[in-house]
């Protein structure tokens, strides 16, 4: 049977059983929540969707229908010996196979024989037995038949849970199968039947909070659904991403003169900044300062365009250069109009432009009153980005950063 670890990094969850430390399995507890358990729980759920069995609510008992079909199949006999188990395992879920059979008739029988240990008479053993033979069957057949295989299975659980599904998990859980418990309640109702945490380990986080009002695995899968439709909306995401205003040390035309590779080394990022000077320190002296600042930023070579007061609307002829249609919602509008965006001399600025301009329209869809107004305020950002682009940009190369100016 496999060994239980304690899951220090929620990652290490998604490794290959024989690319882990040990042959081991993970059962944990998730009692918090942060944006970290939320990406977590999102690749798990789709992962235990995939290669697994995700339950939304306590298991049901077996019904009478169930039942009947059981001892039609099997009888009702009990026998508390592993290879008796192994045996009605065989004809039960013939999809197993010896190893997996063995494996899970052994677990079964050393849970058994725990509660046997505890006091439980036979009667009782042979019901929990029977119990588990129904929930194997009818809600983890789909994953029994994949133990021991290189992609462990996985099992997700939200909620408080019985203490005959517990057994049951810590069956699964001896037999080879990663499994995680979220707990709304912090955790306290698990301590009911498991109060020395003998079974699963909590997990901790250290930015850990109570779970939001309203988190289930419903509103998991609406924020996975929304996920991957703005995947398709941003398309391929770009190489580099901004990192604005994070560096500044608040030494005001200092900062904007600094060089881009003195202003961070992370690759992953462009240093820009987008700020807002209200006031002047010396108003004699301010508009000179601005035009020494202007040449500073010729003589390093930046890119300058300044416009005077507010940028000017778009022209007829700009607004007739956008290509643009009608639209049902707010994602056709901007799969519409993306194809406008073009820039031949980098393809890394172009996806920061795309993906720019998508978070903008989803921002602005706020404040918009319909969705003809949303696409005539998308139409204009497409008519000053082509306006402006060429003086801006020109041949861009990372990480150049030109500066705009109103």
């Amino acid at each position: 049977m496999f060994e239980r670890k304690k899951l220090q990094n929620l990652n290490d969850i998604f490794i290959e059983r024989g690319k882990r430390v040990a042959d081991c399995v993970y059962f944990c507890r998730v009692n918090q929540y942060s944006n970290g358990v939320q990406e977590f729980l999102e690749t798990y759920f789709e992962e235990s969707r995939k290669n697994g069995v995700i339950l939304k609510s306590p298991i049901a008992n077996p019904d009478g229908n169930n039942l009947a079909y059981y001892e039609e199949m099997m009888g009702l006999a009990y026998i508390h010996d592993w290879r008796f188990i192994a045996d009605c395992l065989k004809k039960w879920l013939p999809r197993m196979n010896q190893y997996q059979r063995e494996t899970v008739a052994m677990a079964i029988y050393d849970t058994l024989e725990e509660m046997r240990e505890e006091g439980k008479n036979a009667n009782i053993l042979k019901n929990v037995y029977i119990k588990f033979m129904c929930w194997l069957y009818y809600r983890f057949e789909r994953i029994v038949n994949h133990l021991g295989g290189a992609q462990i299975p996985k099992i997700l659980s939200e909620g408080v849970i019985s203490n005959h599904q517990m057994k049951l998990l810590q069956v699964l859980s001896y037999a080879g199968c990663d499994i995680v418990l979220v707990q709304y309640d912090g955790g306290a109702g698990y301590l009911k039947i498991d109060p020395g945490e003998k079974y699963s380990d909590v997990y901790m986080d250290t930015e850990g909070k109570p779970f939001p009002e309203g988190f289930d695995f419903k509103k998991l899968q609406q924020d996975i659904s929304n996920r991957e439709k703005m995947k398709q909306l941003y398309g391929v995401l770009p190489q580099v991403d901004n990192c604005t205003n994070a560096w500044l040390t608040g030494t005001d035309f200092a900062d904007f003169l600094l060089a881009p590779y003195l202003r961070g080394t992370d690759e992953r990022f462009f240093y820009n900044f987008f700020v807002r000077i209200e006031g002047v320190e010396e108003k004699a002296v301010y508009l000179n300062e601005l035009y020494q600042f202007q040449l500073q930023l010729k003589t390093n070579k930046r890119r300058v365009v300044i416009c005077s007061d507010v940028i000017e609307k778009p022209t007829v002829e700009e607004i007739a250069s956008i290509r643009r249609g009608n639209y049902k919602d707010k994602e056709a509008l901007i799969q519409g109009l993306l194809p406008n965006i073009n820039y031949a001399h980098s393809m890394v600025l172009r996806g920061v432009m795309a993906k720019a301009f998508v978070n903008c329209i989803l921002e602005e869809e706020k404040n918009s009153a319909n969705l003809n107004q949303l696409r005539n305020k998308a139409v204009s950002l497409l008519c000053w980005l082509n306006r402006y682009q060429g003086s801006l940009f020109g041949s861009w190369k990372y990480p150049e950063t030109p500066v705009s100016s109103i």
